[in-house]
């Protein structure tokens, strides 16, 4: 999991990067508060990729018939995991520029695969990046659970697939 969060981190900071013709990164992935309750220096003027609520996905299990009564029982489960996009900028107008950037790029890059990541791990057959649309009541609970004060930010849902093993 640790290295999907990074992939999607690194490339979504080199977009970024790009973009705004900046020399240092401005994603990072990271906690919103550290464990003494206090916001990270690191964070500091950046989009804070967090991490929250993993889930098997058993729709996606590869468990399908390869032939003579035998199933393919891939032992690398399907997770699902929600991605908080945090603008943590000084100046409220970069946030939701930055942030608005980081959002078009996921629209325009909802799969990672082989054919367009080649550095994608081997194991994996494709990610997936969907926008979770989010009500106020459970941005509420979103960030009560992260225990600081609203941002600018959205949520992701990232699918993983991997690859069918015989």
């Amino acid at each position: 999991m640790q290295k999907v969060l990074s992939l999607i981190a690194d490339n979504l900071d080199k977009i970024l990067r790009n973009q705004f013709s900046l020399d240092e990164n401005i994603v990072v992935l990271n906690n919103l508060i550290d464990i003494n309750g206090m916001e990270p220096q690191k964070n500091q003027n950046k989009i804070v990729l967090t991490f929250f609520n993993l889930s098997e996905e058993n729709n996606l299990k590869n468990n399908k018939p390869i032939g003579a009564g035998k199933l393919n029982q891939n032992n690398n489960n399907n997770i699902s995991f929600n991605l908080l996009l945090t603008a943590n900028f000084d100046d409220y107008a970069e946030a939701l520029k930055i942030l608005d950037a980081a959002r078009l790029y996921f629209n325009k890059t909802p799969i990672f695969n082989t054919a367009s990541f080649p550095q994608l791990l081997p194991e994996l057959e494709k990610i997936s990046v969907t926008l979770v649309s989010t009500t106020l009541e459970e941005l509420q609970i979103i960030w009560a659970l992260m225990g600081v004060n609203y941002k600018p930010s959205v949520v992701y849902k990232v699918n993983t697939l991997n690859k069918v093993i015989i």
